[in-house]
């Protein structure tokens, strides 16, 4: 089954919004990247539906495949790369540095479990794509554009790997879906609960 991408304009809205970037074209805004982002993000989830990597498992190494592809035309310094400083976003304090490839890592055998265990069970299939989603985030590997290299893990165990049909994967910003989004998120980090993400997904991201 082929999967053709809708639409994935970047529409999640960010506290980094008036954060200057260091690219390669110079300093530029949040919004600045984002459009600068937008083309190879979009040949990246065409070329997922493609199928050009449908014989990758989901793993950490592939995740840092997905983000240098969109990020590497841009920002080539960190594409890929694990972040190295602390962070917080929200309430929520991700691994320190040392960490992060060991918990990316948990997270995706983690995954590998799931997905072995879902077999063609939709609802099933449904709280493992979140639970990847939700994890990745969790950890927060990068140190920037971690919800579009989330979402791109996600669009591909949908559409390639459990063949959903996938509506569209991005977070619509200035409507109560980015609240219903972020509760979800939050919940996962407080209590590892995947429920309202998944939910998230058949109320937001699933076509017929």
């Amino acid at each position: 089954m082929r999967v053709r991408v809708r639409s994935c304009r970047l529409r999640l809205s960010s506290p980094d919004s008036t954060r200057a970037f260091d690219t390669l074209q110079g300093k530029r805004t949040y919004e600045e990247v984002n459009d600068l982002l937008a083309e190879p993000y979009v040949l990246l989830l065409d070329a997922v539906a493609r199928g050009v990597y449908d014989d990758r498992v989901p793993d950490a190494e592939l995740l840092k495949e997905f983000h240098r592809a969109f990020v590497e035309p841009v920002m080539p310094g960190i594409a890929g790369v694990w972040r190295s400083e602390p962070v917080q976003v929200g309430s929520h304090v991700p691994p320190a540095p040392p960490y992060v490839d060991s918990e990316i890592r948990r997270a995706f055998d983690d995954l590998q479990a799931r997905i072995e265990y879902v077999g063609d069970e939709p609802e099933k299939q449904v709280e493992a794509l979140a639970f990847a989603e939700a994890a990745i985030l969790n950890v927060h590997p990068f140190k920037d554009f971690n919800g579009r290299a989330a979402r791109c893990m996600a669009w591909f165990l949908a559409s390639r790997v459990f063949v959903l049909p996938v509506a569209r994967t991005w977070v619509e910003a200035g409507t109560p879906e980015i609240g219903e989004y972020r509760d979800a998120l939050r919940e996962f980090d407080v209590a590892r609960n995947v429920g309202p993400l998944a939910a998230f997904w058949f109320g937001h991201r699933l076509g017929a």
